[in-house]
């Protein structure tokens, strides 16, 4: 699912990198942040029923303002609902740290 899913994130925004669950400190902005929050595992009693497995994901879409924070966080939901068995748990909210740099987070439920 993993793999599946950064596919979808660099159709929408090819160049851009995508790390799993942290950025290394030296990563440059713009970058998308991948982690597994949880879901419902196994769909079924016989966890080897074909399709029956269910993950949900959060996706972190960082740049240097808001405006391209949020295009690449509205592209890469369009991807990701139109290409992978998916529905997002809630609309996108926004982030700013400190420096202030912006964000986008948006989790994801996607079955297998």
């Amino acid at each position: 699912m993993d793999s599946l899913l950064i596919r979808a994130i660099n159709q929408a925004v090819p160049d851009v990198d995508v790390y799993h669950d942290f950025a290394p400190e030296e990563a440059e902005f713009p970058l998308v942040i991948v982690q597994r929050v949880g879901g419902a595992g196994n769909l079924f009693i016989n966890p080897m029923e074909e399709d029956g497995y269910e993950v949900r994901f959060s996706v972190s879409v960082w740049d240097v303002d808001r405006l391209g924070a949020v295009a690449k966080s509205i592209a890469i939901e369009k991807s990701v609902l139109s290409s992978l068995e998916a529905y997002a748990v809630s609309a996108a909210e926004s982030v700013v740290l400190d420096d202030d740099r912006r964000g986008m987070v948006q989790d994801f439920v996607i079955t297998a």
